[in-house]
């Protein structure tokens, strides 16, 4: 039997692989899509630090470093990014 979707969703690669089903990308515009993404990511490397934090962001919040979200991926799941050293203060607290 066939299944018809009422939405598609995905992350990252997953977005682009579900707009192409969708109709809404063909398979070379997410290809390239995939690839200037990829080529800003190596880029960039070196530039800064991620850290995923099994915590809300609220308690990130509230140790006052200077950072950014990257995801807030549910109630206790975040991904943040900035300096090395705010990071490791982060993540320092976090094991602890």
């Amino acid at each position: 039997e066939n299944i018809i979707p009422d939405a598609i969703i995905g992350h990252s690669a997953g977005g682009l692989a579900g707009s192409v089903i969708a109709k809404i990308l063909t398979i070379d515009d997410a290809l390239k899509i995939l690839f200037a993404h990829s080529e800003l990511i190596r880029k960039s490397k070196n530039k800064g630090v991620m850290l995923f934090a099994a915590c809300s962001s609220n308690t990130v919040k509230s140790l006052k470093e200077d950072i950014e979200f990257a995801a807030i991926n549910s109630v206790n799941s975040c991904v943040i990014t900035g300096k090395p050293e705010s990071l490791s203060r982060i993540e320092t607290f976090l094991k602890n």
